[in-house]
């Protein structure tokens, strides 16, 4: 694996998806997309721990993952990288 590319429908932890994204983050280039609520399960949205935008700007940021807007945006970083 060269780059890692996420798509990104909601954060279940934060804090352990910080930890991990900056350690893979630390030896190849990791690339996100965070969409909207979407079809996110009704299950899975009571235990979600949704990030406003710039939290979720921020918390990328700091773990070393570059965001784009758009899935288009998302593989041409990945066929830049």
């Amino acid at each position: 694996t060269e780059v890692v590319l996420l798509y990104l429908e909601s954060f279940g932890n934060p804090r352990k998806f910080t930890r991990l994204a900056r350690r893979v983050a630390s030896g190849k280039p990791v690339v996100a997309v965070k969409s909207g609520r979407g079809a996110v399960p009704p299950a899975m949205a009571a235990a979600d721990h949704s990030l406003d935008d710039a939290s979720t700007r921020a918390l990328l940021a700091q773990a070393g993952v570059i965001q784009v807007s758009t899935i288009g945006q998302l593989f041409d970083c990945a066929t830049v990288f």
